[in-house]
């Protein structure tokens, strides 16, 4: 993309990423639709090369794969809209890379987890809540604090 003169270098986008290190991205639909999707990634120590594959499970422990689901739903402000018809797209409000993540969640790679199901037991904004700290260009990051209680009875938790 050098070459071509395709790099473009905005240092305010840059502050927003926070203290990431690599942001690794092709060019197939993230500039011209607008969106992203998980293709590969290493979970649980674990190399996956068919993340993309949303019709395959993840094969990592189930122990592994509640936390990661927990981490994606609670770190996340994104949201998926279910699209009114089925061969749509689904309509995404937000972080296009946290919605990203929240797609391969919610398919059968993360065994349809249900993301709204867990931000409402984690009860953010209530008593006893947990709590979420958005992002700050001075801390260089976001913060969730996730109370534990709010998922011993929640249906998510059993895994």
């Amino acid at each position: 993309m050098l070459a071509d003169q395709n790099l473009i270098r905005v240092l305010a986008a840059c502050e927003t990423m926070g203290n990431a290190t690599n942001i690794c991205s092709d060019k197939t639909g993230t500039l011209t639709e607008n969106r992203m999707t998980v293709v590969k990634g290493i979970f649980a120590d674990k190399r996956h090369d068919n993340a993309g594959d949303l019709n395959k499970p993840a094969s990592i422990s189930a122990k592994a794969l509640h936390i990661m689901l927990q981490g994606i739903s609670t770190c996340s402000t994104a949201r998926v809209v279910a699209p009114e018809h089925q061969e749509d797209r689904p309509q995404i409000i937000g972080n296009k890379t946290e919605a990203a993540l929240i797609l391969l969640s919610s398919s059968v790679w993360g065994r349809n987890d249900n993301t709204d199901s867990r931000r409402s037991s984690a009860r953010f904004g209530k008593r006893d809540g947990s709590r979420l700290f958005p992002f700050s260009s001075a801390r260089k990051r976001m913060s969730v604090i996730v109370n534990q209680q709010n998922f011993e009875n929640s249906e998510t938790s059993e895994w």
